[in-house]
């Protein structure tokens, strides 16, 4: 069963556009601004695509609660869960995604490394992230003596570290213990092994006497999904731009999942140009594009107007102020060095060029 999908972004990718619009932003601003809005984008893509391969594997499971976008505080640290697994044996997996769509290498000592047009490059290390997050979790869990107990006596929770990545992405690994890296399509076979081997053995002992109905594993889940403390986004201030307008992202956290995101209802905006109404997706395009249109809001008819005409000086030869069509004038900029950074019509073309071979 699933009990909480992922936070809707759109309000977050919202806020970055917006951003990206004010003329006023600086360029190191608005680089940092755009890096945001593609770590916002490529992250949720990751998410999503790993939530598919579990959801299909665990929907419909009545051994395990599947949590995805969990994130927790506890004596002042965070933990931001992409999906956690809670399954009636106690052992619970705790999964971080990536969306990493090309090459990545892991060393012997966990040294991480993706592959770029410009060659290997260092990245933080998935896993020790992910280790972090199962301190987290198990720290708040203890607090809040969530874990089920048996005749008086708390029965131990077993963590699972795993880190997924794209289906199209190749991982390099160097020695051993980098079993629980894997591509999301392969990871309901790898988990499937991973439990399978717990339960075998003299563990298959210790997995019966602490196998919990799923009324008491449903209870632990939805204490976890009642904590979910969504995250505050006052981009604003992290990137230094002075405006009174801020926004935090807050969400209503269901017990199931929503069959349908929720309807965001837009405000009418006008075309700067001719006062007509334009729909959200023409006010996002103008956002995107706002060096384009000078930072105004225009209707699709507004936006295909001819541009004003250059003046008409800037289209006379500067010798015989001759009028000059569009295509010489790109002739002689094409040429600037030849012609002395002057913009001449065919005729004083010829004679500056005749006047270089005179010099020479």
């Amino acid at each position: 069963m699933i009990l909480k999908h992922k936070d809707d972004v759109a309000p977050q990718l919202a806020e970055l556009e917006r951003l990206m619009a004010l003329p006023e932003l600086t360029k190191a601003q608005r680089d940092a601004v755009e890096d945001e809005l593609w770590a916002v984008r490529i992250g949720a893509k990751g998410e999503k695509e790993a939530a598919y391969h579990i959801d299909f594997g665990w929907k419909d499971g009545e051994s395990s609660a599947v949590i995805h976008d969990l994130r927790l505080e506890h004596n002042g640290r965070v933990a931001q869960i992409d999906h956690l697994i809670l399954h009636r044996t106690l052992h619970f997996h705790v999964i971080e995604s990536k969306a990493f769509g090309g090459e990545v290498r892991v060393s012997d000592s966990g040294e991480w490394e993706i592959r770029t047009k410009f060659g290997w490059r260092g990245i933080p290390s998935p896993v020790e992230q992910n280790r972090r997050h199962i301190e987290v979790l198990k720290g708040f869990i203890d607090a809040q003596g969530l874990a089920p107990k048996r005749l008086g006596m708390t029965l131990p929770i077993d963590y699972h570290n795993w880190v997924l990545v794209s289906p199209s992405c190749q991982v390099r690994r160097g020695g051993t213990g980098w079993d629980r890296v894997v591509r999301m399509d392969m990871f309901e076979k790898h988990f499937s092994e991973c439990h399978d081997k717990s339960v075998s053995g003299l563990g298959f002992i210790s997995a019966i006497s602490r196998v919990v109905g799923l009324d008491t594993l449903e209870t632990v889940a939805k204490a976890l999904v009642a904590a979910h403390h969504p995250g505050s986004f006052d981009y604003s201030a992290k990137f230094g731009i002075k405006q009174k307008a801020s926004y935090q992202f807050t969400e209503v956290i269901t017990a199931r999942v929503a069959e349908e995101p929720p309807t965001v209802t837009q405000p009418l905006r006008t075309c700067s140009s001719c006062k007509a109404e334009v729909e959200q997706k023409v006010v996002n395009f103008c956002r995107m594009n706002s060096k384009k249109f000078g930072g105004k809001l225009l209707c699709q008819t507004c936006q295909k107007a001819p541009a004003a005409p250059v003046a008409a000086a800037a289209l006379e030869c500067d010798e015989c102020k001759a009028k000059l069509d569009s295509k010489v004038v790109a002739f002689c900029r094409f040429n600037k060095r030849r012609f002395g950074g002057r913009k001449l019509c065919r005729e004083c073309q010829v004679s500056a060029g005749k006047l270089a071979e005179c010099s020479n």
